[in-house]
Order: structure tokens, then C-alpha cells, then sequence
């Protein structure tokens, strides 16, 4: 059988060899100033503030927060973020309340294991949110809690000396966590501690360290207790063992009244230490007499969590700080002793 050719088509003449030539050039030109005025102009979400209020908001939210990440990661982005760096303009209420406050969270937590933001919900305050790609499984440690750990009869001593007044144990009612833990090894005895999340004052020498306090660092402690100064969550990640994690945890509120159950099972000690197996208060791991010391908590999730879900804690139904109608299961829950010294009456009427 005869082999048939299908006839090739005829070389372009020279003109119409520039005409296509030029028509490759607007085309590509028009995709290269399409990406390029992409990248030059700030998505219009940047400024729109961050309200991740109902499940079915969070993932616009989220898209929002990650075509802002993208933008502000460009070199155009790096300029912006300079320039708000060097105006003063990324403080706490810019990260908190507008997309790309959320946006420059996420840039800072690129090496955390655990990605989460904080961000201002109204009727709420300042909320944290899981803001991994990927399910967050039961049992991580999903942010740290360090604190000014203090025993309960050191606490009320102060109270007696007038080294802390009613008024301030009344503010870290809000924020501080309590739990007994036994007084030693070898002793049935146990001990009230409070984890208040005191920051630093500014310009002084730090006192928090991971150890027993001396008494330079008690005072700055306690000045900075009286002064109010909560821990800063923005600062750089804590490591536990080989992971970065966010040092947020004293910002998890409670569910509220018909949300999905608490995701955070409980703040325990970091590293995983000898009070949990009975060997003492955080502080006696240190010296059996030790009442004050800088630690570490963790806090680890109950299950699973889904990308946008808020991580949400029960403080317990004595906790005084909720100012929203918190679910059952927190007002149920035992705990949330309070740090402020109950006068006699109070004491009768809890008996």
C-alpha cells in the first residue's frame, strides 16, 4: 500500500513571522504585568479586620489571612512590613485585629511546630486559633504557659504583709490557673500552687528563670505582679525538647455556651517532670522548701482540632475572670480557686 504524506504547511513568510512573534510578546507581556501588578498591589483584605466568629466565617477568614501571607512574604510585602515596623504601627492591636496583624503572626511562627493566632473576638477579648494546614492530632502540646509559680500559704502571707494587695489578686483571678500537687515523694500531703503569667518590667533585669527564685528576682517578681504586667505572648517561641512552640497559652478563654467541648485538656508541668508521678510541687523538684519559682507549663490538646478552631480551656466553676456566658462544662468543672484571700464571711459561706 502507498504511504501518504500529510502535506506540511508552507514557511511562514517574514512579516508574518514578526506579526506572531509580536503577538507571543503582548501576550506575555500581559501575564507579566497581570502577576506583577499581583504582587505590587496589596490584596484589599489587608486592612479588613479579623473575625473568626462562626465556624462557617472561618474559612474565608483563613483564605483571607493566607493571600495576605502571600502578598507580605513578596518583596513589595517586606517593604510594606518595614515600613509599619519602622512607623511603630505592628503593635498588639494591629497583629490582633486585622488580617494582615494575622497575616505577620503566621510569618513570625514559621518555625513553630504548632502555628496559631491570637486575635481579638469581640465580647470575647484576645482569642487563640489553631492555624496549621493540617488536623491537629489529640494529645500535641499546642502552646506553652510560663508563669510565676507561688504556693498557697506564700500567696496568703503576702497578703498579710501587704506585698500584694486585694485589688491585684483580684486582676490575676483572670488569668491565673491553680492545681495541688503533693508537698513530696514520700508524703500524702498536698499543696494549693497558683501559675499567675507575670511578664517583665520594662527597662529592669528580668526574673523569670526556669529554677527557684532569688530574692532580687522574688522582688522584681512581686513588683511586677503589683504593677500588672502580663506575660508578652508575643515573644520568641519557648523549645520543649525539639520544637518551637507559641507562648500563648495564658490567652485560651473558655468555650462559650453551645461551642464545640474545650480542646485543651489540661496545663500541666514542662518538661513532663516529677509531679506528675508524685514526686512533688513544681517548685519542690527544685528544693523540697522552695514556695516561688519560674516554670514552664503545657498545654496539651484533649482531640483532635481542625484548621481555624479556637483552642479553648476550662477554667473551672470558682474562676472569676469569665466575663461571657462560658459552657456547662466549665461551670461543672471543679477548680478556679481564687488568689485573693477570702475574709471570714466568705469562708463560712463557702463552708
Amino acid at each position: 500500500m502507498a504511504r501518504t504524506t500529510k502535506p506540511s504547511k508552507p514557511a511562514p513568510t517574514s512579516a508574518h513571522a514578526q506579526h506572531v512573534v509580536a503577538v507571543l510578546l503582548v501576550v506575555a507581556g500581559a501575564g507579566y504585568l497581570a502577576v506583577h501588578e499581583r504582587t505590587r498591589h496589596p490584596p484589599s483584605s489587608l486592612s479588613e479586620a479579623a473575625n473568626p466568629t462562626i465556624q462557617s466565617s472561618r474559612d474565608l477568614w483563613r483564605a483571607k489571612i493566607a493571600t495576605a501571607h502571600a502578598w507580605l512574604r513578596s518583596s513589595d510585602g517586606a517593604a510594606y512590613l518595614g515600613e509599619m515596623e519602622a512607623a511603630g504601627h505592628l503593635n498588639a492591636t494591629f497583629l490582633t485585629t486585622t488580617i494582615a496583624g494575622q497575616a505577620v503572626q503566621l510569618i513570625r511562627a514559621a518555625s513553630h511546630h504548632v502555628k496559631s493566632v491570637v486575635t481579638h473576638v469581640p465580647g470575647r477579648g484576645l482569642s487563640v486559633f489553631y492555624a496549621g494546614e493540617n488536623e491537629l492530632p489529640a494529645g500535641t502540646v499546642a502552646a506553652l504557659y510560663p508563669c510565676l509559680m507561688i504556693r498557697h500559704d506564700l500567696l496568703m502571707e503576702w497578703q498579710d504583709i501587704g506585698r500584694m494587695d486585694i485589688e491585684t489578686a483580684e486582676f490575676w483571678d483572670s488569668y491565673s490557673i491553680d492545681a495541688m500537687f503533693p508537698a513530696a515523694a514520700d508524703s500524702r500531703a498536698t499543696h494549693r500552687w497558683y501559675c499567675a503569667p507575670v511578664g517583665e518590667l520594662p527597662g529592669a533585669a528580668p526574673w523569670f528563670t526556669m529554677a527557684e527564685l532569688d530574692e532580687a528576682e522574688v522582688g522584681r517578681a512581686v513588683q511586677a505582679l503589683n504593677s500588672k504586667v502580663l506575660h508578652d505572648w508575643r515573644g520568641d517561641a519557648l523549645y520543649r525538647g525539639k520544637w518551637r512552640l507559641p507562648r500563648s497559652a495564658h490567652r485560651f478563654n473558655e468555650p462559650s455556651a453551645g461551642d464545640a467541648p474545650s480542646s485543651i485538656e489540661h496545663i500541666s508541668d514542662w518538661p513532663s517532670g516529677g509531679y506528675a508521678r508524685g514526686e512533688g510541687g513544681p517548685c519542690s523538684l527544685l528544693r523540697a522548701e522552695a514556695r516561688v519559682c519560674g516554670t514552664v507549663l503545657e498545654a496539651r490538646t484533649r482531640r483532635a482540632l481542625r484548621p481555624g478552631e479556637e483552642l479553648t480551656l476550662c477554667y473551672g466553676g470558682g474562676y472569676r475572670g469569665r466575663h461571657y456566658r462560658a459552657s456547662a462544662e466549665c461551670t461543672r468543672r471543679r477548680g478556679g480557686t481564687r488568689m485573693r484571700k477570702q475574709s471570714t464571711r466568705e469562708t463560712e459561706e463557702v463552708l
